[in-house]
């Protein structure tokens, strides 16, 4: 259970272990169960245990989950060469949802969080690391996210309005 002492949490072995896990299961989500539309463009649901830490958590944790699980999975599921650029995404991706989302739960706050992850990280800052890394149009890039953003808007906030309601319950349970 993490405690409060001066109003920050302390971090606690209950805390870390359900780090640990959500930043395993992030890895496995991104890395094994993805539907890969093309050698640059994929469909994963990585999202689920970063918001899960980001509601639970706050910001930094789900940042950290974010970020550890990105760098994990590239260094052992590597489909391409590191590039840090991903894991900034990544990482950003754990801030916006941790800002939106921790211990807050309504339609707007994931919509507005799914949005500003779909379109400023994946659209266009995205785009700029696969210019950078692989050389890829930084325009036709961005056409194709577009469309995979607009996808994963529907795709990230159905799966977030299902399951933050179940974690609600399970923080209660567990008193986290």
């Amino acid at each position: 259970m993490s405690k409060e002492r001066n109003g920050k949490k302390k971090l606690t072995v209950q805390m870390m272990v359900i780090l640990a896990m959500m930043i395993a299961l992030e890895v496995v989500l991104s890395r094994w169960l993805t539907i890969w539309v093309s050698d640059n463009l994929k469909f994963a649901f990585n999202f689920v245990p970063v918001a899960v830490v980001a509601y639970l958590y706050g910001p930094f944790a789900s940042l950290l989950v974010a970020a550890v699980g990105d760098l994990i999975g590239s260094l052992l599921y590597a489909v391409g060469p590191y590039f840090p650029g991903f894991t900034v995404t990544a990482a950003l991706t754990g801030l916006c949802f941790g800002l939106f989302l921790h211990n807050k739960r309504n339609f707007w706050r994931i919509l507005i969080s799914v949005v500003i992850i779909q379109v400023v990280l994946t659209v266009f800052l995205d785009s700029l690391w696969f210019m950078i890394c692989y050389g890829t149009p930084y325009f036709a890039s961005v056409l194709t996210r577009t469309i995979k953003a607009g996808v994963m808007v529907v795709v990230q906030c159905l799966t977030l309005v299902l399951i933050l309601p179940i974690m609600e319950r399970i923080k209660k349970q567990l008193k986290l």
